[in-house]
């Protein structure tokens, strides 16, 4: 057990390795625990997480905090595949009246991308109740919805519904 009962100073107790390298194994676990945690990695192979047979969990203990990345500078969050079947999926699970939300205050053309360099965009809603519906709603005076093909198919834009009708309504 190391203790310092006596400094307060951010480095009270200071592990250093001016040559190599500092490795914390624990038998059962390692626990890191303090009022503020703060890991910085001024290398170039940056910080790596790995867990070889349970997963990584992120969490917060109060309601509504968040998990931040890059406040006031890009941040990308990414995934590379080498082989087919290697999808990178975000869920949100629990069959409960929870929502996935993907929320922008951007100001640009596009505050909100979705973009598929190569394959298709796939959007299903599986509702089944009254208002589980696909709603795309455009609620500015001057905000469109345009549907646009370059396809040279027959069927470029598809409007289909295999059991009701089809309605479209202009009041302009």
């Amino acid at each position: 057990q190391i203790m310092n009962a006596a400094g307060t100073a951010s480095g009270a107790i200071a592990f250093t390795s001016s040559a190599g390298g500092v490795d914390i194994n624990g038998g059962t676990g390692v626990t890191v625990d303090g009022p503020v945690v703060t890991i910085d990695a001024s290398g170039a192979s940056g910080i790596g997480l790995t867990a070889a047979t349970g997963d990584v969990t992120l969490t917060t203990t109060d309601a509504a905090k968040k998990v931040i990345l890059n406040t006031g500078t890009a941040a990308i969050f990414s995934h590379t595949s080498d082989a087919n079947d290697e999808d990178f999926t975000i869920e949100q699970v629990g069959a409960v009246d929870a929502s996935l939300i993907l929320s922008s205050a951007g100001t640009g053309v596009d505050a909100i991308a979705i973009s598929a360099s190569a394959g298709g965009i796939d959007i299903t809603a599986t509702g089944t109740a009254d208002g589980e519906d696909l709603d795309i709603t455009a609620v500015g005076t001057t905000t469109e919805i345009r549907l646009t093909s370059a396809s040279e198919q027959v069927d470029a834009i598809n409007l289909e519904s295999s059991a009701g009708g089809v309605y479209i309504e202009s009041a302009g």
